[in-house]
Formats: C-alpha cells, sequence, structure tokens
C-alpha cells in the first residue's frame, strides 16, 4: 500500500481577492455639468428655447410683416436614485481573512459609477444627426461597416456633417467609439506608417477611456456604447423564444411562468422596462434573470408596431422565431457638454446597523439627472456602426 501523507499538506490563502473586470467610464469627461451649482437642493432646473427668425426683404413704404416668435419650456430632472447594499456580519468581520466590507464597497461604488456612464452615453439617442452607411455611399440608415478601408472617410465625413450643420469648433469635439472601431484606426495608422507611440491616438488619461486625438476629434473608446437592437414584432408568435444576454423570455398567448410574455410589442417593451402596462402581459422574471437584464442596461423603446432594444454595449442574443435587425452600435460624435448632467448625491456610503443583527448594511447610493436640451441635440451625431 502506497505511502499517503497528505494530510501533512498545508493550504494557504493568498494575500489578496481576485480582482473582478472594470470598464473604463467616460461620462464626467464629456457632459456639461453647468447646472450642478444651480442644483444644490430642488430637483429640477428649467431652459427653455425660443424660435428662430427668418432675414425679409424690405420695400420702401410697404408694411412689414411681423414674425410670430415662441418660447418653449425644456428642463432638467434629477429623479434617478440608484443605490446597492450589502450585509456583512460582525461574526465574518473577525474570522475573515480579507476586509470583505472594503471589497464590496469598491465594488458596488463602481457599478453605480457604471450606471451613471451607461445611462449617460444612452443619451446619443437624442441626437438631432444620424450618420449611416448611406452618407458613406452606402444604404440610407443602415449601420456602417467599419474597416481599415473606410475608417478615415467615416471620421472626415462625419466632420464635415457637424461642420455643415453648424456645430461650433469653440469647444473641443469629442468621439465616442467602440473597441472595433479602435482596432480600426490602430490598423489603419501602422499601415500609414505611425505606430503606438506616436501623437496620433497615444492617450494620455489612462483608466477614463481617453484614447487620443484623431482628426479634430478627442477619442474617447467605451464597451458602454450604446447598442440597437429591433425586434420585428410581426414575426413573432406563441412558443418564439428571444435569449438577451443569457436571459430567455418564451412568448405565450396566457403567460404563467417566470419570463413568459405575450407576444406584443406593449408587453414586451414593457416586460424588459419592469412596468407592466396591463395585467397579464408578462409573468416577470426570476430575481437572477433580472439582475442579467439590469447588468447589462437592457430597457426597451416602444414605437407602437416594434420594439428597439437598448443595452449599455454589445450583448448576446439568440432567437427562435423571432426577426431581430442589425445590433447597432451609437458612437457619439459632438461638441464637448452637448448633455447636462447633475449629479446632486455623488456616491455614497452609508453604513447603517442591523438592530437584531451583529453586521451592518452597507448602502452605496447615488442621485442624478441626465438632460440632452434641444439646443445640445442640435451639436451631436448618432455614428450608426455595424
Amino acid at each position: 500500500m502506497p505511502n499517503n501523507l497528505d494530510a501533512f499538506n498545508p493550504e494557504y490563502r493568498s494575500a489578496r481577492t481576485q480582482r473582478l473586470l472594470k470598464k473604463k467610464l467616460i461620462a464626467r469627461e464629456i457632459a456639461s455639468m453647468e447646472e450642478q451649482a444651480t442644483l444644490r437642493d430642488g430637483d429640477m432646473v428649467h431652459r427653455p428655447y425660443y424660435s428662430d427668425v427668418v432675414v425679409n426683404d424690405y420695400t420702401k413704404g410697404v408694411d412689414v410683416t411681423v414674425q410670430d416668435v415662441s418660447a418653449t419650456d425644456e428642463y432638467l430632472v434629477v429623479n434617478k436614485s440608484k443605490e446597492a447594499t450589502v450585509y456583512i456580519d460582525e461574526i465574518d468581520v473577525k474570522q475573515n481573512k480579507y476586509d470583505a466590507a472594503n471589497k464590496y464597497i469598491d465594488r458596488m461604488t463602481y457599478a453605480l459609477k457604471k450606471d451613471i456612464d451607461g445611462a449617460f452615453l444612452k443619451e446619443v439617442l437624442n441626437a438631432e444627426y444620424t450618420m449611416s452607411d448611406g452618407d458613406m455611399g452606402g444604404n440610407a440608415g443602415d449601420p456602417v461597416t467599419v474597416s481599415v478601408a473606410n475608417v478615415f472617410k467615416l471620421f472626415t465625413l462625419t466632420e464635415a456633417k457637424m461642420n455643415a450643420n453648424d456645430i461650433e469648433d469653440t469647444k473641443p469635439w469629442f468621439f465616442v467609439i467602440t473597441p472595433d472601431v479602435k482596432a480600426n484606426i490602430q490598423q489603419t495608422n501602422l499601415v500609414n506608417w505611425f505606430n503606438q507611440a506616436d501623437a496620433a491616438l497615444r492617450g494620455t488619461l489612462k483608466g477614463m477611456g481617453y484614447l487620443g486625438t484623431w482628426g479634430n476629434f478627442n477619442i474617447f473608446v467605451s464597451n458602454n456604447v450604446a447598442h440597437s437592437n429591433k425586434v420585428t414584432m410581426s414575426s413573432v408568435a406563441a412558443a418564439d423564444t428571444l435569449t438577451i444576454n443569457w436571459v430567455t423570455i418564451t412568448f405565450a398567448a396566457s403567460p404563467s411562468a417566470a419570463g413568459e410574455c405575450k407576444p406584443t410589442h406593449a408587453a414586451l417593451a414593457g416586460m424588459l422596462n419592469g412596468v407592466m402596462a396591463t395585467a397579464g402581459d408578462y409573468v416577470d422574471f426570476s430575481a437572477a434573470d433580472r439582475a442579467k437584464l439590469i447588468a447589462a442596461g437592457v430597457s426597451a423603446i416602444d414605437d407602437g408596431t416594434d420594439v428597439t432594444i437598448v443595452t449599455n454595449g454589445t450583448t448576446t442574443y439568440a432567437q427562435s422565431g423571432v426577426t431581430l435587425g442589425w445590433e447597432i452600435a451609437h458612437c457619439w460624435a459632438g461638441q464637448y457638454g452637448c448633455t447636462d448632467m447633475v449629479i446632486q448625491k455623488d456616491v455614497a456610503v452609508q453604513k447603517n446597523k442591523e438592530p437584531k443583527k451583529t453586521g451592518y448594511n452597507y448602502l452605496c447610493w447615488t442621485l442624478y439627472g441626465i438632460k440632452t436640451f434641444t439646443e445640445g441635440a442640435k451639436r451631436c451625431i448618432d455614428v450608426l456602426v455595424a
């Protein structure tokens, strides 16, 4: 019988825990924070806009035509209150090798900031102008399939569209892109005898997503770029399935189990947004599945016929019987400050004693509002990328 001295083998704990992944966050870099001081208290700031005027010929002795003018109110509302909370028992504090509270405070703080970043980058959908394959000589409305051969053309034509629409260069211009677009830029630079050490695309704000300058744009790369995919609801029938970020929706005439939904645009949009317009439209997801959708920033836009799914960054789709369109990345070109953001309460931590337990709840929370006013919408472009 061979010897077995395994009982003498020690087991150790590493000096650290494993590191979770973090996306680069860029919202604060390009947002206008001018209303931050105004909204030290209160929950709304109004910023109206007014109609333009036209110049007419004047004929001596003839009455002029007085132009009608009007003003329209717009406002930013601080209405996004978010939290993440964990409970840490004092027995665990005493016996754990690692400081669980600090680990989770760090992660919750990041998760809340990522939520702000994702919500901010979805504002690209409010841009006045769109750059599509039609502007590149292809099919109007289709996303651009970016390659080494055309990425510089995309940037120059986006800049031309900004100039054509009188977007001022009194403030710097930004361009938020995906990692795939970044790869094409880098390959283009190499083809043209640049290298990573050259001024082209030499990022200096490491960890903030800043990549450098290209053309007349400051380039930011983000995995949080808003992505969309349209579900053609006329194709959907009972027993069809749609999977988003590994969460499966099963369409049913009479939903009865978790994750089941009526095959209508109102029911699907309501289910994804967590708002049931009509009783019986759907049976909600399990808590675990809802958490996966929240992590991907899933929301839905109902246009009365079809449903557009919007996510923070690219996500995984699968379907049976359901017709999906392109997954489109909404890269964002514009003037710095075209979208306003007010963070009325920056991410903060409360340590609350549980009255009937030994430990504490660590509650991280934030309070903020985002608004693309009409003036800002006219100063940015939604660049559709396949």
